[in-house]
């Protein structure tokens, strides 16, 4: 979510789509209902979607007339797929799923963004003055600096040196697909993470902050060797920040993708990805937006094809 610049209120995807949209005739929203499987003809022809009414528990097919855009989100758009018979052959055939499209790609590149802790403790601080120059009309009418929720400040591990190996996904038929993270796995992303502890040392040490005179509580000041910091690190790191992504990805099928630049899956006709299952590589911010950018090309892909 944003802050609308007018009025100061929460901006997200309902105001700045859903509700220009609702309206529409050819719009529907079925709360309630779980999309199973994709159903595809023999000539690999995306046709339509069996889903599952929760209130109902009955099973029911919608028809495409055109084509599927499939917008679950990296961890079920992977599953549909796997369900419908197209992903890797090996882990289709262990999971007993008639292979329609043996593609290799879909499940893996799994990336997210882990999420490591740094503390310091500040003996002094922020004077009077400065406050004040912080926070002019905080009291009245919810703006500056300090009104801003400490959430929307954040620092990304990007992951730009991965091996194959890091990423790995396990779909599982029918139900909920497990996740095996490996965070760290590759030595290289612990490297990263060290060095980005010592930069953080720099910065915390620098003038910046000289007035607050921070001292580290974590992983401590008297923790200087890699291997007492890769120990903090395995003892604060939580693996996901809920930015799953990579796992359907926009990368020729030759080295490993799963869709193309026209946003459809390879090997099937009439049927696309659009969330971010198909991001080679994680941006180093929040998803949100970089989502959002997507759909709109998407969009326009889809209505310059009609």
């Amino acid at each position: 979510a944003s802050q609308f610049p007018v009025n100061q209120t929460r901006s997200y995807a309902r105001w700045g789509h859903y509700e220009r949209a609702k309206s529409r005739s050819n719009y529907h929203i079925l709360i309630g209902h779980k999309a199973k499987m994709l159903q595809l003809s023999e000539d690999l022809n995306a046709e339509g979607v069996s889903i599952f009414d929760r209130e109902s528990s009955t099973n029911l097919t919608i028809n495409a007339k055109l084509e599927i855009i499939l917008a679950a989100g990296a961890t079920h758009t992977l599953q549909l797929l796997h369900l419908s018979g197209i992903g890797p052959r090996e882990i289709l055939d262990q999971a007993g799923i008639r292979v329609r499209v043996d593609l290799p790609g879909v499940g893996q590149n799994m990336q997210d963004h882990p999420q490591m802790g740094y503390s310091c403790v500040c003996s002094t601080h922020h004077s009077a003055a400065r406050v004040a120059l912080l926070g002019p009309g905080t009291d009245h009418i919810n703006s500056g600096p300090l009104t801003l929720a400490l959430t929307n400040q954040g620092a990304f591990l990007p992951l730009r040196t991965v091996n194959p190996g890091y990423r790995d996904f396990i779909s599982k038929p029918t139900s909920d697909p497990v996740v095996e993270f490996r965070t760290f796995s590759n030595p290289l992303d612990m490297q990263q993470a060290i060095s980005f502890i010592r930069y953080t040392r720099k910065y915390t040490n620098g003038p910046g902050l000289a007035d607050l005179r921070p001292r580290e509580s974590g992983p401590g000041e008297n923790v200087t060797s890699d291997a007492g910091i890769e120990k903090y690190i395995w003892n604060v790191t939580y693996p996901i920040s809920f930015h799953i992504s990579g796992t359907a990805s926009m990368v020729p099928k030759e080295l490993g993708g799963v869709v193309g630049s026209d946003l459809k899956v390879y090997g099937v006709k009439g049927l696309r990805v659009v969330d971010t299952s198909l991001f080679p590589l994680i941006p180093a911010t929040h998803l949100t937006a970089t989502v959002y950018a997507v759909a709109e090309k998407a969009a326009d892909i889809i209505k310059m094809a009609l």
